[in-house]
């Protein structure tokens, strides 16, 4: 009878501490102390820092290495603006280099889009992009943007 007594309050101090937990948990995390009035500001000052760090961000593609590729093919679209991209092997094959090709403010893409460097143009790299394949494997790829030439 002991041992069963004994059990019992292990199993009761547990789901207390579970539950404790959670609480504790889900109110660190979970409220927000910020009023309306922040929210708004809040938002005014996320959409300056995007515009910055687009801005950065193009001119980090301008001064970076030239890419030689002239046509590419998406085969995975990540977001609006981004895909994973083939480029065109010695034999004329999409099966080339896999790119990360980051595209002007509401580009849109789609699987099997083929995209075609015009003369007035060059492809730009800035860094690398990490990814997980459908099979597990990790991935590195260079980042690409399309730039005009000016």
């Amino acid at each position: 009878m002991k041992k069963w007594l004994v059990y019992l309050c292990g199993v009761i101090t547990g789901v207390i501490l579970v539950l404790s937990f959670q609480y504790l948990n889900s109110y660190n995390f979970g409220n927000s102390s910020t009023d309306q009035t922040d929210a708004a500001e809040d938002s005014v000052d996320y959409s300056e820092r995007y515009a910055l760090e687009r801005e950065r961000e193009e001119m980090l593609f301008k001064t970076g290495d030239i890419v030689n590729e002239k046509s590419f093919k998406v085969f995975d679209v990540l977001m609006d603006h981004q895909a994973l991209v083939y480029g065109k092997d010695e034999y004329g094959f999409y099966n080339g280099i896999v790119y990360l090709l980051i595209g002007e403010e509401g580009a849109t893409f789609y699987d099997d889009q083929i995209i075609k460097v015009e003369k007035n143009q060059s492809v730009r790299m800035n860094g690398t992009y990490r990814y997980v394949t459908t099979n597990g494997n990790q991935k590195t790829v260079p980042r690409i943007k399309i730039l005009n030439s000016q």
